[in-house]
């Protein structure tokens, strides 16, 4: 008889059995050198999960294989009776006795049907062995996370780190889910391989789950301590994309101005003495008809500023013919002619992710400094394009923007204030209050994102990065479940 084929998953059972027991074993003996009370306890629960794990995968690798034999002798033995029967009704010169033929019918439809059910049983345990094997990986994840947290000089209760990791890896990769009705391909067919049509004549459909994804990088700012899940992604920026880019504009801002000081007072000076000219009352918008007919709103006086470079005191007035961009924001809600400066346009582009606001800062200051940013701290995805970004990509960014609000800057206060008063708070900021959150959010079709500093006793920071766009009653609570477990696991470092 032939060599049986093996199934491929129980090969990849048997490697992951063996790296796991390998890197296990290994990792134990640098753990219990840093802590051995709560190793030894530990390892007691580690060692039953992996050992009842290790124990399922190779049972059910065993009736994997023994299936497997059995179907290929069946398979052998159908392509035996299919040959005689080929050979006896082909022959055009043998008179085929119709016992013999249907008796070698029947023996090929009762193999057929045998070789079904057990291909069937064997996708059942396949789908076991999946499912083993994916809580095997998750605790060698859980494992592989403790080894980053542990890698400081520190000791801490290696029972209440594992929980809470394991409780955080089990959310991240259990996302929720959608349906979706798709055509399968290959299609459905009928016992005769017809395919089978819906009452408009069109291929049946089958229901699908098609799950969320996510990525989330967490790091304490003080000590390092830092958890990732698919932290290098690229991700669709969204309206992330603005806060890097205010960093940008606020930090070289910030620069001139005290590099500058007399400059820095003299326009502060000029942009006093304009407020204090302005009548009480705004003059009355003045409006035309343009060549199709239509009444249009003229733009109304403005403020030009001064010659300096970042004079936020100058004046934008929204006007839709000219401004309109769709999407996040409050200047269209507040309706055409109302007058902007640059500083209430960059509030609004922190606290309300407002497009128009974006775009004509754009226009003001270009994006080189922004490129530049993102350049210098080395990102990821970002640096190759302002519209990527990974969740380690949002981690550097917010690092650096602690770091600007924490130096005392120019333009520090007026970020952070924005900052912590952002108008979409219910991902992050609702979970960690009353402690101060600075955060900009991101939600755009296939995207919901929301970064964050959480300015606890020891800030930290966290980035969550979602296509769950929804935004619905469910969505939030399963990101704020997250976000408590974060919470957890940086308190316990306390």
């Amino acid at each position: 008889m032939k060599n049986k084929k093996r199934s491929p998953v129980l090969l990849i059972v048997l490697t992951l059995i063996c790296v796991s027991a390998i890197i296990a074993a290994a990792y134990y003996g640098q753990l219990y050198k840093k802590d051995s009370e709560s190793f030894e306890s530990y390892r007691g629960k580690s060692d039953e999960v992996v050992g009842s794990l290790n124990s399922k995968l190779e049972s059910s690798g065993s009736e994997i294989a023994r299936l497997q034999d059995e179907v290929n002798r069946l398979n052998e033995e159908k392509a035996a009776i299919q040959a005689d029967f080929d050979r006896l009704t082909e022959d055009a010169a043998l008179k085929v006795d119709p016992e013999i033929k249907q008796s070698l019918e029947e023996q090929l439809r009762e193999l057929t049907e045998k070789s079904l059910e057990l291909e069937l049983r064997i996708k059942e345990k396949d789908a076991m062995v999946s499912e083993l094997t994916a809580q095997l990986r998750l605790a060698q994840d859980n494992l592989d996370k403790l080894k980053e947290l542990y890698e400081e000089e520190a000791v801490y209760d290696i029972n209440t780190q594992y929980d809470i990791v394991n409780r955080l890896n089990s959310l991240l990769r259990n996302t929720p889910y959608y349906e979706i009705e798709e055509v399968p391909d290959p299609p459905l067919t009928d016992e005769n391989g017809e395919p089978l049509l819906d009452e408009e004549g069109n291929p049946q459909t089958v229901t699908k789950k098609v799950y969320y994804r996510i990525s989330l990088y967490y790091e304490d700012l003080m000590n390092g301590h830092h958890f990732s899940f698919d932290a290098d992604t690229a991700w669709h920026t969204a309206s992330l994309v603005k806060l890097p880019f205010a960093l940008s504009i606020f930090e070289a801002a910030s620069d001139y101005a005290e590099e500058h000081p007399e400059e820095y007072e003299k326009m502060l000076a000029a942009a006093v003495r304009y407020e204090e000219s302005k009548p009480d009352t705004p003059p009355p918008l003045k409006t035309q008809k343009d060549e199709n007919g239509e009444t249009i709103v003229l733009p109304p006086p403005l403020y030009a500023g001064t010659d300096y470079p970042y004079d936020f005191y100058k004046e934008f007035a929204y006007l839709e013919r000219e401004s309109f961009q769709s999407g996040s924001g409050k200047i269209i809600e507040g309706g055409e002619g109302v007058v902007y400066s640059h500083l209430k346009l960059f509030e609004y582009l922190l606290r309300f992710s407002d497009n128009v606001a974006y775009y004509r800062l754009k226009e003001a200051y270009g994006t080189e400094l922004h490129r530049a940013l993102v350049r210098r701290l080395e990102c990821g995805p970002m640096s190759s394009s302002l519209a990527s970004i990974s969740a380690r990509d949002g981690g550097k960014v917010l690092r650096a923007t602690y770091d600007f609000m924490l130096a005392g800057r120019t333009y520090s206060e007026f970020m952070y204030e924005a900052m912590t008063h952002s108008g979409q708070s219910v991902m992050i900021a609702d979970v960690v209050a009353p402690t101060p959150c600075a955060h900009k959010y991101g939600w755009d079709k296939g995207n919901y994102h929301d970064a964050a500093i959480i300015y606890d006793e020891r800030p930290y920071v966290l980035v969550i990065l979602t296509d769950m766009d929804t935004g619905s009653g469910e969505i939030n609570a399963y990101i704020q479940s997250i976000v408590r477990q974060i919470v957890k696991l940086h308190e316990s470092f306390k």
